[in-house]
């Protein structure tokens, strides 16, 4: 049970953290609403993890960026806004990641 807990995890936050940082390239807006959903359902699977393993700080903050990447209401930035943000989530989500991993391995 661990260890199948441990890859989903690791593997929801690499695939996250390569989405948001290649969703910066010049795409079809349709690619773009494929990542917003992608990580509407990433962080969301995230902050029900990050709950159960009683981390609440990753727990709230994954839950704020979801709000920020739904899709149902969305919320306009612009491009340099969504470029900062998509940068600031990977950030998050790699400190998320070698967090985890290490409080795994004490």
């Amino acid at each position: 049970m661990y260890k199948e807990n441990q890859i989903q995890i690791l593997t929801a936050g690499s695939i996250l953290v390569l989405l948001l940082i290649t969703a910066n390239v010049s795409a079809p807006y349709f690619y773009y609403q494929v990542v917003n959903l992608l990580t509407t359902l990433s962080l969301s699977f995230l902050a029900y993890k990050s709950y159960i393993n009683n981390s609440q700080i990753f727990t709230y903050i994954f839950a704020f960026l979801v709000l920020l990447f739904q899709p149902l209401v969305p919320i306009y930035f612009g491009k340099e806004g969504w470029v900062v943000l998509d940068y600031l989530t990977s950030l998050i989500l790699f400190i998320y990641i070698i967090s985890y991993k290490a409080k795994k391995l004490c």
